[in-house]
């Protein structure tokens, strides 16, 4: 008999639109329903039986806010939508929301963790699962043939949707892929990530394991999840200026009610508390094309002092700030080419050739004797010692130098965005690379 029900609503679900995982949460609960008043048939269950089905799930604690609004959801389907019983159950009190508060990282807590992490297929995991947002059946079903690096596309597969979409492969993340896969012994063969055996896919449990261990060790107090970290990358994605409609759409979630739960989570308790006449500012902005480049750079840096400097510098470029990111990456810059001269010549050689330059410096000990050195007598110095030649230190002086002391001084000068792209491009050409 039950066989029977079952290949009935499998009929009717399958004439409907709804994701494979809706289909199956639904016959599965209008199951549970008949199997609740076995000697009636499932057309015949009256509201109140349904009601009193409910109560008693909830009173058992069997019930969840979750569960029981999706059997309510399975019970419209049938006996509204198919059967035109018109029962009311929007009347039925469901249990209360007793959900916990989402954690997730921030962008800061995601550099940390990744610089953090020595083992390259466990970063190449947690990368992928941030920066393409998966969920954790997405990212174990990848597969080495799913990436097309010419493109900059992984192909995506989901078990819940039972679709597949393209996600951006950045160079970061191929970068990345590509240290993982030279650090193996043993390839994979069919799965992008394996397990010991060969062909078989990684264990979520050895992933969620690791991830725990991680975490703890960074001293993040957080109780971050496979799950948490896709949703970083959607919450830093609308932070970054993404709308949550365009990111949900892309992931083929379109249902109201999932929309309001994540536009919850993005913007939490956000009011709107000005008017826009009260907000009106014009400003240049590089587009996130022209940040890519600068971007890329503070994955790779490893020096917390450097990675600073440039995270302030892209949090300025990306609002307009132009004048602000232009010393940022400056300040970024000089303090790298004062290491390089610290770290490659002797004290004895650096001192020669510095007081050459400026007869009155003070003697350079250790790289925070710098700081009483002007920055266009370090280029020199860094010329004399051979890490630039004489068109490049004039390159920095005149140009690079230039511009961050017009953006340093108080006047009304604003650097156009064309001129400002030119010096970061200057400056990752001569300083970062």
């Amino acid at each position: 008999m039950s066989g029977e029900i079952e290949k009935h609503l499998d009929k009717l679900l399958d004439k409907r639109d709804y994701k494979p995982i809706t289909k199956k949460a639904y016959k599965n609960w209008l199951i549970k329903l008949h199997n609740y008043y076995p000697n009636k048939k499932l057309s015949q269950i009256t509201f109140q039986e349904i009601e009193k089905y409910i109560k008693q799930l909830i009173t058992r604690k069997k019930g969840t806010y979750d569960t029981i609004r999706q059997l309510t959801y399975a019970c419209n389907f049938l006996y509204n939508d198919i059967l035109n019983k018109n029962y009311k159950f929007y009347k039925i009190k469901l249990p209360s929301l007793d959900r916990k508060e989402k954690d997730y990282l921030t962008q800061e807590e995601i550099l940390i963790l990744l610089d953090y992490i020595q083992n390259k297929k466990h970063k190449a995991i947690i990368a992928t699962i941030y920066s393409c947002y998966l969920e954790l059946n997405e990212l174990l079903n990848l597969k080495l043939k799913d990436i097309n690096s010419k493109k900059g596309i992984l192909k995506v597969y989901s078990n819940s949707t039972n679709s597949s979409r393209d996600c951006i492969l950045s160079d970061s993340l191929l970068e990345i892929f590509k240290e993982y896969y030279n650090s193996l012994v043993t390839k994979p063969q069919l799965y992008l990530f394996e397990g010991q055996k060969v062909g078989a896919k990684y264990s979520g449990t050895s992933l969620r394991k690791f991830l725990n261990k991680y975490v703890t060790e960074c001293e993040i107090q957080k109780d971050i999840t496979p799950t948490s970290l896709r949703m970083s990358g959607i919450k830093h994605l609308t932070e970054l200026g993404t709308p949550l409609y365009t990111i949900l759409k892309s992931l083929g979630m379109n249902d109201l009610k999932t929309y309001e739960n994540y536009n919850k989570f993005c913007y939490e308790n956000y009011k709107i508390s000005f008017s826009p006449l009260d907000k009106i500012i014009v400003k240049p902005k590089l587009n996130d094309f022209e940040l890519f480049d600068i971007e890329n750079l503070v994955f790779k840096v490893k020096d917390k002092e450097l990675k600073n400097y440039l995270k302030e510098a892209i949090a300025c470029l990306r609002v307009g700030a132009l004048k602000a990111g232009v010393i940022f990456i400056w300040t970024a810059g000089i303090r790298l080419i004062q290491y390089r001269i610290i770290e490659n010549y002797q004290l004895k050689e650096i001192n020669k050739e510095l007081k050459t330059i400026y007869p009155k410096a003070k003697d350079i000990k250790t790289i925070n004797d710098f700081s009483f050195i002007k920055d266009d007598f370090t280029i020199q110095l860094s010329s004399r010692l051979g890490l630039y030649d004489k068109n490049q230190k004039n390159e920095l002086i005149n140009s690079c130098l230039g511009l961050r002391n017009k953006c340093g001084h108080p006047s009304n000068y604003n650097p156009q965005p064309n001129k400002v792209k030119s010096y970061i491009e200057d400056m990752m050409e001569m300083i970062f690379y």
